[in-house]
């Protein structure tokens, strides 16, 4: 049996192990003018705050179906943390 703890990339975890547990995340993506960022090891913070200090507003997007049941996949009994219902759209 395979547990796994699933949240979006917002809370900040890396995907791994923690002790017996699987942890996964489905990435947020990150708008800004005509640029989509993809919260995940591939985030260019750099250019994401070059852009920023450049006056590009950004905004926050869930992630889709398919980034959850990436992350769900090979779980056998899944646990998924959000925000809270009120913040967060991944709830």
């Amino acid at each position: 049996m395979t547990i796994k703890i699933v949240t979006d990339s917002g809370a900040n975890m890396t995907a791994g192990r923690l002790g017996n547990y699987e942890l996964a995340t489905a990435a947020l993506s990150l708008v800004q003018g005509d640029k989509t960022w993809i919260d995940d090891d591939s985030f260019d913070a750099a250019a994401f705050n070059e852009r920023a200090r450049a006056g590009i507003a950004a905004s926050s997007a869930c992630p889709g179906i398919a980034a959850w049941l990436e992350a769900y996949a090979g779980g056998s009994e899944i646990y998924v943390l959000t925000i809270s219902a009120a913040l967060s759209g991944s709830c």
